[in-house]
C-alpha cells in the first residue's frame, strides 16, 4: 500500500471511529432518559394509596325506640329548630309499628276449575258471606259430616257470623267483594277455620286445558296478626339526657298543647345583650371629671373692691348693683389699670332669650364711682377673669368654673327663686327664670348656672326693673321695695357664698375618655329589632322511656363497600397502566443496549484496522528515509 493510500485510509478510519463514539454517547443519553422515566413510574407506584376495605365496626348507628303501650315506635329524625333554644322543643319524626288482626295471605293452593266450579282436592269452594249456615253448606266447604252434625244450630250461626266478619275484613283490605270459602282444620286447636279465596283471582288465573289445574298457586287468605307501619311527622317533643349524653326520656306534646306569640322586639342573644350592657356601664361620667374647690382669697378681694358700690346697691341704687355685676362679668384694662373705653359695649345672652346680645354693658356701666375711684379696679380684674375664664387651682390641669350655689331652703320667696323651685314648675315667669340659680338644658335636665350666667341674668332682671320704676333708685315704701329689698338684695348677698365655690371640669379628659369608649363600641351595642316568638306549653304531654340500641348501618356500609370496589378497580387499572409503560421502557432500553454492544464491536474492529494501517505507514516512512539518506 502506498504512503498516500495508507494515510487516506487512516483518516477514514479515524472519522469512522469518532462517529461510532458519538453514536455511543447518544445511545447512553437515551438510556439515561429511559432510566429517569422508569424511576418516575416506580415512584408513582409507591406513592399510590392502596384501597382498604371498610370495617363493619366503623358503620354503626344509634337507634332510639319507645313503646306507647300498643305500638313500638322508632325515632327516625330529631331536629333542633330555630325555636329550640327558647322553647326546648325538637321536631320529631318516628315510625309506629302497630300490631293488628286482619285477613292475611297464608300461602297458595293449586285450584282445579271444572265447569266454572273451583275445587281444592275433593272440596268444592263455596260462596262466602251469604246467609247459608246449613249442614250441607259446611259439609261441602270441607268440614266432615260427623263434625257438622254434632254442631248445634246456634254454633253453625256463630261460625257463619265469623265467616261473614272475615269476608267484610278482606273486602275492606283488598278492595274486592266476591269471595269463596273452604274450611281447614287447625292443628293447634282442632277446630275448622275459614280460608277465603278471591273470586276475581280465580277467574283471572290460567288453567291447564286438559286437567283444569291452575298453572300457578292461588293465594289463600286467613285470619291472623299483622304489623302495620305508619310515620308520624313534625311532632314536637322534649328530651332528657343522662351523664353520657344519651337520651333517657321523651315527652311528646299535642299540637293543641303548644301556643306561640310573635311580637316586635330586641332579637339580640343574651350574650350579645350582656356584652352591650357591660359596654354601656363603662360609659365615662362627667361627674368623674368634676372636682370641687373653694378659694376664700377671691371672696376677700371681691368684698374689699366692691365695698363702696355694694353699699350703694344695699341703699336701693340699681346702677350701683349693675356696676358691681359689670365689673364681675368682664373688665378690659390697659397697662395702667385704666378701663379701655373702646372695648365697650359688651354683649351677653340671658336665659330668657335666644338673642346673643339681648343684654349688654356700656362703658358708663363700668366707668362709675366707687370701684374706680378707690383704685380697686385692678384687683376687681382678678374676680372678672376668674368668673369669665375660670380659676386654675395649683396642681390641676384644668380650670375651675365658679358655679352658683345650691339652694334647697324654700321658706322665703328669695330662696324659692334661687332654688330650682320655679324652674321645676310649668311655665315659670321671665323673672323667675332670671333670678334662679338653675336652668333647663336642651334635654330638660335641671342644672346649676355658672356665676357668669347668673350675673348676666340678674343684670337683665335689673334692666327690666329699671324700666319699670322709671329711675335708678328703689325707695322704701314704693311698690317695688319688697321685691328689691326682700329678693334682689338677698341674691346679691348670696354672691359672697358663690364667690368661694368652684367646679373643676376636666372637659378634655372627659372627651378623650368618651372617644376611647366609643371606639370600643361592640357590634350589638344597640338593640336589633325583629320578630320575637315566645312559646307556651299548656299541657304536660306524654312521657316515654327511651331504649337505645347500636345497630349496623348496612346502607352506609354497602355504600362504603361500593366505593372501595370502585377505588380498587381504579387502583388496579393504574397499576396495570404503569407496569405496561415500564415494560415498554425496558424493551426500548434492551434494544439500545444491543445497539451499544454492536458499536463496541465495530469500534474494536476499527481500532484493530487502524493499528495495522498505522504500522504500514510507519514502515513506509522508514523506507522513504532510507532512500533519501542513500
Amino acid at each position: 500500500m502506498g504512503m498516500s493510500a495508507s494515510q487516506a485510509r487512516f483518516l477514514s478510519l479515524t472519522a469512522r471511529k469518532t462517529n461510532v463514539e458519538y453514536e455511543g454517547q447518544q445511545i447512553n443519553q437515551q438510556r439515561t432518559t429511559l432510566s429517569n422515566e422508569s424511576s418516575n413510574y416506580y415512584s408513582q407506584l409507591t406513592s399510590m394509596a392502596v384501597p382498604v376495605p371498610p370495617s363493619t365496626a366503623d358503620y354503626t348507628k344509634i337507634t332510639y325506640t319507645f313503646n306507647d303501650g300498643s305500638a313500638k315506635n322508632t325515632i327516625t329524625s330529631l331536629v333542633a329548630t330555630k325555636s329550640t333554644a327558647k322553647s326546648g322543643l325538637y321536631m320529631l319524626n318516628y315510625v309506629q309499628e302497630i300490631p293488628s288482626q286482619n285477613m292475611v295471605v297464608n300461602g297458595t293452593s293449586i285450584v282445579t276449575k271444572i265447569n266454572d266450579k273451583y275445587n281444592i282436592g275433593t272440596v268444592e269452594l263455596q260462596e262466602a258471606g251469604n246467609n247459608d249456615y246449613s249442614i250441607n253448606k259446611f259439609t261441602k266447604a270441607g268440614i266432615p259430616y260427623e263434625v257438622v252434625v254434632a254442631m248445634s244450630e246456634e254454633e253453625r250461626k256463630n261460625k257463619l257470623a265469623v265467616e261473614q266478619q272475615y269476608v267484610a275484613m278482606a273486602s275492606e283490605k283488598y278492595a274486592t267483594d266476591d269471595w269463596l270459602v273452604r274450611y281447614q282444620r287447625n292443628s293447634s286447636t282442632g277446630s275448622y277455620d275459614a280460608v277465603l279465596y278471591s273470586l276475581k283471582e280465580l277467574q283471572n288465573a290460567a288453567y291447564n286445558p286438559k286437567t283444569g289445574a291452575s298453572l300457578s298457586g292461588i293465594k289463600q287468605y286467613v285470619f291472623g296478626e299483622t304489623t302495620e307501619s305508619r310515620e308520624i311527622k313534625n311532632a314536637q317533643a322534649k328530651l332528657t339526657q343522662d351523664a353520657t349524653g344519651r337520651y333517657q326520656t321523651i315527652t311528646i306534646f299535642d299540637d293543641n298543647d303548644i301556643t306561640s306569640n310573635t311580637t316586635q322586639g330586641d332579637i339580640r342573644t343574651d350574650e350579645q345583650k350582656n356584652v352591650a350592657e357591660i359596654w354601656a356601664s363603662q360609659e365615662p361620667k362627667l361627674s368623674d371629671y368634676v372636682f370641687e374647690e373653694t378659694n376664700p382669697v377671691l371672696y376677700n378681694i371681691f368684698s374689699d373692691a366692691s365695698d363702696g358700690c355694694y353699699k350703694g346697691a344695699l341703699n336701693g341704687n340699681i346702677v350701683c348693683y349693675q356696676h358691681v355685676l359689670a365689673h364681675m362679668l368682664d373688665l378690659t384694662l390697659d397697662s395702667n389699670g385704666e378701663i379701655i373705653k373702646g372695648a365697650y359695649p359688651k354683649k351677653y345672652q340671658s336665659s330668657i332669650s335666644n338673642n346673643t346680645d339681648d343684654t349688654f354693658i356700656t362703658y358708663s356701666n363700668v366707668k362709675s364711682t366707687a370701684i374706680h375711684d378707690n383704685h380697686e379696679t385692678r384687683n376687681m380684674l382678678l374676680i372678672s377673669d376668674a368668673i369669665r375664664g375660670g380659676y386654675q387651682p395649683e396642681g390641676k390641669s384644668g380650670k375651675c368654673i365658679i358655679m352658683a350655689s345650691d339652694y334647697t331652703n324654700t321658706t322665703t320667696e328669695a330662696d324659692k327663686l334661687m332654688s330650682a323651685y320655679y324652674i321645676s314648675q310649668s311655665n315659670p315667669t321671665p323673672e323667675q327664670i332670671l333670678l334662679s340659680n338653675y336652668y333647663k338644658d336642651s334635654n330638660g335636665n335641671i342644672k346649676n348656672k355658672s356665676l357668669e350666667q347668673k350675673c348676666v341674668d340678674i343684670y337683665k332682671a335689673l334692666d327690666l326693673l329699671y324700666s319699670a320704676v322709671g329711675g335708678k333708685y328703689i325707695t322704701k315704701g314704693s311698690i317695688y321695695a319688697d321685691y328689691y329689698y326682700d329678693i334682689m338684695i338677698p341674691i346679691l348677698s348670696s354672691m359672697n357664698d358663690d364667690m368661694q365655690n368652684f367646679t373643676l371640669n376636666d372637659q378634655e379628659g372627659y372627651d378623650k375618655a368618651v372617644e376611647e369608649w366609643q371606639n370600643n363600641k361592640p357590634q350589638y351595642a344597640d338593640p336589633v329589632i325583629g320578630d320575637i316568638t315566645t312559646y307556651n306549653i299548656n299541657g304536660t304531654g306524654t312521657t316515654y322511656n327511651l331504649t337505645c340500641t347500636t345497630e349496623s348501618d348496612d346502607a352506609a356500609y354497602n355504600q362504603a363497600m361500593n366505593q372501595y370496589y370502585y377505588d380498587k378497580a381504579k387502583y388496579d387499572q393504574m397499576v396495570q397502566e404503569v407496569n405496561a409503560k415500564i415494560e415498554i421502557i425496558q424493551v426500548q432500553d434492551k434494544n439500545l443496549e444491543l445497539k451499544l454492544k454492536q458499536l463496541d464491536t465495530e469500534q474494536n474492529a476499527i481500532q484493530t484496522e487502524m493499528d495495522a494501517v498505522n504500522k504500514v505507514i510507519s514502515k513506509n516512512v522508514e523506507s522513504s528515509f532510507k532512500t533519501f539518506n542513500a
